[in-house]
């Protein structure tokens, strides 16, 4: 029979939290410089070590100082494309900006490096989310063309990246449709993941799309972003129900779609439904009135606002899958 050892951090939930405190939702902003670094040191693996190695012989056979990169020598050679397509990535939709000054002026895997590093642990903005939004974008461009390979490399960054993150507080959660606002687990579980499994079929491409757009203005952060999420949410409902019903985008609206999938049986005739399509009558399309920017909004909206509009066409449209 097998001995089960329980640490004392198992049996003693003061001392748990003394280890591992909750911190609250917390942003990237709101991290230190020492956190920071901590953080680069247990996602390393993915990276780079960042103390530079002198006459070192690289990935690319060369021998001036260099970062050393952990693993076989295809997979140093995957890490060194996906670090220098990151901040190559990152200068070229931030021009102004052009965080990555020292590779900007010289291409070197050396530059990439050192503008990656500083980019990850100083930059105190959300730019070091937008790293790390490139460098998985740099993943599914070295797997161009085998999503199955892609998508197993996605999972092992972001199943450590969130993890980790999680001690720290990160109010996001990774996902192959960017960085979600991070909410109970359960929801992830039981209704985020199974919904936008169901939106990745090229029918409801377009549904997919319209959320992506949300959750990034969501990400904004600002009166205008949670304006402009509240508006696209209330859009990708829209859509999903023109494609259910109509089996394309671009005609109807919200109540006479609503009436339509009623009556065709393409949404589940219960209680549920009643009691979510009358939140929709009451609060959505109250608040699309008074705050999207879909017309001169009389308020701003707030991040509470944006949050319940994309949990409330989560909730529906996965009670409508699973009908």
């Amino acid at each position: 029979m097998t001995h089960e050892f329980k640490r004392i951090s198992e049996t003693n939930p003061s001392i748990f939290k003394v280890l591992r405190p909750d911190l609250g939702l917390r942003s990237w902003s709101d991290f230190t410089q020492e956190e920071r670094e901590l953080i680069w040191r247990h996602l390393q693996w993915f990276f780079f070590d960042p103390t530079i190695k002198y006459g070192y012989t690289g990935s690319f056979g060369s021998t001036d100082d260099q970062y050393t990169f952990v693993g076989n020598e295809r997979r140093r050679r995957e890490l060194s494309l996906r670090i220098m397509h990151s901040v190559q990535l990152l200068n070229a939709k931030f021009k102004y900006l052009s965080p990555a000054r020292a590779f900007l002026a010289s291409q070197t895997l050396l530059n990439a490096c050192s503008d990656f590093y500083k980019i990850f642990t100083s930059f105190r903005d959300n730019i070091g989310l937008e790293l790390i939004s490139c460098y998985i974008e740099a993943i599914f461009t070295f797997y161009e063309g085998d999503i199955e390979l892609a998508t197993e490399n996605f999972n092992e960054f972001a199943d450590v990246f969130n993890e980790t993150l999680s001690h720290f507080g990160l109010e996001y959660t990774l996902t192959k449709n960017g960085f979600l606002p991070k909410v109970d687990n359960i929801i992830f579980e039981e209704i985020y993941y199974p919904v936008m499994e169901s939106l990745a079929s090229i029918k409801w491409k377009p549904v997919n799309e319209l959320f992506t757009e949300s959750f990034a203005e969501y990400r904004r952060k600002t009166p205008e972003g949670y304006s402009t999420c509240l508006t696209k949410t209330i859009s990708t409902l829209q859509a999903f129900l023109q494609i259910l019903v109509e089996n394309k985008i671009g005609d109807g609206d919200l109540a006479e779609l609503l009436k339509k999938a009623r009556k065709n049986g393409l949404i589940p005739e219960d209680i549920f439904t009643t009691d979510i399509l009358n939140i929709f009558k009451s609060h959505l399309m109250h608040q699309r009135r008074l705050k999207s920017d879909a017309h001169p909004a009389e308020a701003d909206a707030t991040a509470s606002d944006a949050r319940l509009a994309i949990h409330i066409v989560l909730v529906f449209i996965n009670h409508c899958m699973v009908l």
